[in-house]
């Protein structure tokens, strides 16, 4: 179940990401989803982990002008 969730996510990610580069050129702009390396332990072993920072946020960088966002 766990991994269903993440692949879920995953998925979410992808498709805002590429819609948002089908309505705008990449030198227009980025997407990022902010994510970071934790430290777990399992079973008494550390191991790693990607965890969102924000989760259900998408962050956009632009260079808009106004002709763009008139489009």
């Amino acid at each position: 179940m766990h991994s269903q969730l993440k692949q879920e996510n995953r998925r979410e990610e992808n498709k805002a990401k590429l819609f948002l580069q089908k309505k705008f050129d990449q030198h227009v702009l980025q997407c990022l989803v902010p994510k970071r390396l934790v430290p777990e332990r399992k079973n008494g072993e550390v191991c790693h982990a990607v965890k969102l920072i924000f989760p259900g946020y998408l962050f956009i960088r632009t260079h808009m002008t106004f002709k763009i966002i008139m489009r």
